[in-house]
C-alpha cells in the first residue's frame, strides 16, 4: 500500500504515487490496454473537462470502464459526484 492517497480537486484527479506510476501515457486508442486518465476538452470553450480514470482490458479495450476507486490507495475517484454537487450549488 502506498503512503500517498489520491485526491479529487474539483473535477481533476491527483493520483497517488502507485496509480501515477501505473498510468499509461496519453489518450487510449481503440486497441490500447492499461489504466488511463484521458484528456477531455470542451470543444466549445477549450476548457479542460472532468477527469475519469479508466481501465482498458478484456472486452473493455475500446471504450474502457470508469474506476470508482483507486486499486492502490482505496480512495474514491468519482469526479462526476463532485461535478454534480458543484452544479447543484
Amino acid at each position: 500500500m502506498s503512503e500517498s492517497k489520491c485526491q479529487i480537486n474539483g473535477n481533476k484527479i491527483e493520483p497517488c504515487a502507485a496509480l501515477a506510476k501505473s498510468l499509461e501515457y496519453g489518450n487510449p486508442t481503440f486497441k490500447s490496454k492499461g489504466i488511463f486518465i484521458p484528456e477531455r476538452v470542451n470543444i466549445n470553450t477549450g476548457e479542460s473537462c472532468i477527469d475519469i480514470a479508466q481501465i482498458h482490458s478484456g472486452k473493455y479495450i475500446g471504450r474502457g470502464v470508469a474506476m470508482c476507486f483507486c486499486p492502490f490507495c482505496g480512495e474514491s475517484l468519482k469526479t462526476w459526484e463532485a461535478e454534480a454537487a458543484s452544479e447543484q450549488n
